[in-house]
């Protein structure tokens, strides 16, 4: 059993024995561990292989009797004389092992439902094809046959971007040196395929909930959630999770403290907060809660589904609502600024998607103050 941190007298204090030997191994130093008896006898070792290239473990001395500092120079005087353990030398680290390293040391600072994403993306798709190759050995054709294999574009760019954090992390971590083969692969492009609602399949929409109000199949959370999103444009995860005291209504507007771009306050409509004042929950709990007490409703997709197929609406997800929510705002006079800040987006960047729609509406507002000078230059001047 062993496990990896940065070695200092507080830390080997800290470290508790367990039911079998336990090594902490030093982030830093690779080879030079703290190993733990159940006992609780802690000793400083430094592995490395001998000459015929057999694993080697030495022990430095007890602890505390042998402080961290004087425990890692005989370890550095150590290895400077011996080979590094296979274990811990960069040259044979494998995918794999990156990946343990990126996982305990980036992805578990990320959010849950970003770690989610990134483990099935490493277990389905990177681990059967990748993990057991050596670092050293995976270039440009062995990324490229990675991707090449994979179904979707947005797949293929999901796995190339995190393959290319996996190392950029081995570059900083200094098991990796040169160009990244993941710099010489042109990332894959997302086909982004904008679905909006027509007036009429909003009215159906409208129809459709309604109808869902009252319908055993749908529970009455999953209703209310979709008819927010389609009022605020709220993101999934970010309306499930929806709490009183996250919705100011007399200010009108949503402050979320986790939402994809970090924490963001979300202007609302006066038709949206005066639907959410209707649904806003006494105990001043989730406004969309689940079966589970305490917990939001687990997945509404089905509900979705069933409401949009009553509506006669196909290939329209509740993130589709959002894209119309920017359609609306943007056709009826709004900038891309204006848009960036009722969407949540932490860059411009991501609004930018909507330009063209933008430009639209931009060139229908040219077209009708065109129509108008037009028409009065047109006027017949008086007979003379």
């Amino acid at each position: 059993m062993s496990s990896r941190g940065k070695l200092t007298d507080r830390a080997a204090a800290a470290v508790q024995p367990a039911e079998h030997d336990l090594i902490v191994w030093d982030e830093a130093l690779p080879g030079f561990g703290l190993r733990v008896k159940p006992t609780g006898v802690k000793s400083w070792v430094v592995d490395y292989r001998d000459e015929q290239g057999r694993k080697v473990r030495t022990t430095l001395g007890r602890f505390p009797n042998l402080g961290a500092s004087a425990a890692r120079r005989e370890a550095l005087s150590a290895l400077g004389e011996r080979k590094p353990s296979r274990r811990h030398d960069p040259q044979a680290l494998t995918l794999a092992d990156l990946w343990a390293k990126y996982r305990a040391r980036v992805l578990a600072k990320r959010k849950p439902t970003t770690k989610v994403h990134r483990e099935l993306l490493w277990r389905l798709h990177m681990m059967p094809k990748l993990g057991a190759r050596q670092l050293a050995t995976i270039d440009v054709e062995a990324v490229e046959d990675l991707l090449a294999g994979l179904e979707g574009p947005g797949t293929r760019a999901n796995v190339h971007s995190l393959l290319a954090a996996m190392f950029n992390a081995a570059l900083r971590w200094e098991l990796w040196s040169g160009l990244p083969p993941t710099r010489k692969v042109e990332r894959p492009k997302r086909r982004r395929r904008l679905r909006f609602l027509s007036t009429e399949e909003w009215e159906r929409l409208g129809e459709a909930l309604d109808w869902a109000e009252h319908h055993s199949r749908v529970t009455r959370s999953t209703v209310r959630w979709l008819r927010t999103v389609a009022l605020t444009g709220l993101r999934k995860r970010e309306a499930l999770g929806l709490k009183a005291g996250d919705v100011n209504l007399a200010g009108r507007k949503i402050v979320l403290e986790d939402s994809k771009g970090g924490g963001a306050t979300i202007p609302i409509s006066e038709v949206a907060a005066a639907y959410l004042r209707t649904i806003m929950p006494v105990d001043g709990g989730l406004l969309f809660p689940g079966q589970v007490v305490g917990q939001p409703i687990k997945n509404p997709d089905q509900g979705v589904r069933t409401i949009m197929r009553h509506a006669g609406i196909q290939g329209v997800t509740a993130h589709a609502l959002r894209h119309s929510l920017a359609e609306a705002v943007l056709a009826s006079g709004g900038g891309l600024k204006e848009l960036q800040t009722i969407l949540g987006h932490k860059s411009l960047a991501s609004t930018m998607v909507y330009a063209h729609i933008r430009d639209e509406a931009v060139r229908a507002a040219a077209d009708r103050a065109g129509e108008a000078l037009g028409s009065a230059l047109r006027k017949k001047n008086p007979a003379g």
